[in-house]
């Protein structure tokens, strides 16, 4: 069959416990493709699968708006994928991620810090509400 991808098992020999795979080109693409759906599902039908969706730490310091983005796009994989799913800090070593376990933690602080970044221009707001 034209769409179809085999996935070997390993050997039972295999001395690897994970195997981490990082796909191609940008999330929605992959996401949202024909081609995506079938590698993930050809994956999750052979292993145990589980979807890591990295984070920039430092570009959600930077913006509230941009975690809010990150943590959307997280949300439409898990929905697409159907999958369990580890959201993963990277750069952890140059900004500190107390703030973003804070945010998914803490409903109230999550919004305090968006309404602190509409109301001060912080978070690039005027640009997402089309100003210039």
């Amino acid at each position: 069959e034209k769409d179809s991808v085999s996935i070997d098992s390993p050997s039972p020999k295999s001395p690897l416990d994970y195997i981490l795979i990082d796909t191609p080109g940008q999330i929605e693409a992959f996401t949202w493709s024909a081609s995506g759906t079938i590698v993930t599902s050809a994956l999750a039908t052979t292993f145990p699968t589980v979807l890591a969706f990295v984070v920039d730490t430092p570009r959600c310091a930077a913006s509230v708006h941009t975690f809010m983005s990150n943590m959307l796009y997280a949300c439409s994989m898990l929905y697409r994928a159907k999958l369990p799913m580890v959201i993963v800090l990277n750069k952890t070593d140059v900004v500190g991620c107390e703030f973003i376990k804070e945010w998914m933690d803490d409903y109230e602080s999550f919004q305090e810090a968006l309404d602190d970044a509409s109301s001060s221009g912080n978070g690039h707001s005027e640009e997402m509400a089309g100003g210039s």
